[in-house]
């Protein structure tokens, strides 16, 4: 079991019903109503979600990447509260990347996992990022991940303060070339 801190504590007595769940069909309508009102996720659009064929096909994308060990991209988890979608966490397990993802720093690779978080806009500054990171965490933790990154862009005040409270720290800055900037790194090393 990882250390939870102070506000990953709390958060968890606060939101005791929430939980990171694989994409499903359960909640196609709660997440097509997120994606609607401006939620990015996969460049998806909110018309050929309604399509159940396409939202299958979608699913079936984003699922079969979640097995670590089969040399996949990545774990794709929905947070769920009151039976609701509110956001989504993807788990990256840099030992297994090999050259499909060149724009990783060398020194990325050795820090083992790289993750990425949204909660939907009207569920923001309530504490749910906080939980959507700190449920992260502990899968990545299950995986045998030591240390783990991910990129805050520094105007983006509130997912740092998320980041924060579950124990990241600022580590450095990389230039990316493919958006002309730099952007702030932050790590967590689970202990």
């Amino acid at each position: 079991m990882r250390n939870l801190t102070t506000e990953e504590i709390l958060i968890r007595k606060k939101f005791t019903t929430a939980k990171l769940v694989i994409p499903s069909f359960r909640y196609k309508n709660t997440y097509i109503e997120a994606v609607k009102n401006g939620f990015f996720d996969y460049d998806q659009s909110y018309k050929a979600l309604l399509d159940n064929d396409y939202f299958s096909k979608f699913l079936d994308d984003i699922n079969s990447s979640k097995a670590w060990l089969s040399n996949e991209e990545c774990y794709v988890y929905w947070l769920i509260y009151n039976e609701e979608f509110i956001g989504r966490i993807r788990l990256k397990n840099l030992s297994l990347q090999f050259d499909s993802y060149r724009w990783y720093q060398d020194e990325d690779r050795l820090l083992n996992g790289h993750l990425g978080y949204g909660i939907v806009k009207e569920f923001r500054n309530k504490g749910l990022g906080t939980l959507l990171l700190s449920l992260g965490l502990d899968l990545i933790k299950k995986e045998n991940i030591n240390k783990v990154f991910c990129y805050i862009e520094k105007e983006n005040i509130p997912s740092i303060k998320v980041a924060q409270r579950c124990g990241f720290t600022f580590s450095d800055q990389h230039y990316f070339k493919e958006i002309d900037s730099f952007i702030p790194r932050y790590v967590k090393i689970l202990a």
